[in-house]
């Protein structure tokens, strides 16, 4: 009876069956596993997101650069994910992460970025540099509340972003990096 409940209430004992898109980005093949990332990139749920995540250090460039486009794609869904991949163990991974969070640019990511400027990998944190610089002006108080920082490099990255910002905005006679 014990064995009965059991095989019930784990579904008959066998493994829990995967979405037919997992297995297929498991699959040996590169192209099955690139048209796997693509179909990814419309399912806003997050056992996608995690699955792009882990296509994003494929062997396969292809693969990896479908899985990025499938997660920009997936926009606000992704942007929890996205700053929570600031952290990820693998590099590459945090580096896409800082790198879409530039290009989506959610004000949410500001803070995070800096952060990782601050604190993370040096590939990561120039990831971190360049999107800062795209988010533009909305950035600007944010980092001119960190600009005394402590460690020399961050600080003079801090101050190549508020320059950079500065050369971007319109010419409206305001000066960003001397206020």
């Amino acid at each position: 009876m014990l064995q009965w409940l059991r095989r019930f209430f784990s579904g008959g004992g066998s493994q829990p069956v995967l979405h037919p898109l997992i297995q297929q980005s498991r699959s040996d093949d590169p192209v099955e596993r690139e048209a796997a990332a693509v179909s990814l990139g419309e399912i806003r749920e997050l056992w996608a997101t995690e699955t792009l995540f882990r296509l994003l250090t494929d062997i396969s460039t292809p693969v990896r650069i479908a899985g990025r486009a499938a997660l920009k794609r997936q926009e606000s869904f992704v942007m929890p994910a996205l700053i929570d991949g600031l952290k990820h163990a693998r590099i590459e991974v945090s580096v896409v992460c800082a790198e879409l969070l530039g290009e989506l640019r959610p004000p949410e990511a500001i803070d995070p970025l800096i952060i990782s400027l601050k604190y993370a990998e040096r590939p990561v944190q120039l990831a971190a540099r360049r999107s800062l610089e795209k988010f533009g002006t909305i950035a600007v108080p944010q980092l001119k509340a960190v600009i005394n920082e402590t460690q020399p490099w961050v600080q003079n990255q801090i101050i190549a972003i508020l320059t950079v910002i500065e050369l971007q905005a319109p010419a409206d006679n305001t000066t960003i990096v001397g206020d």
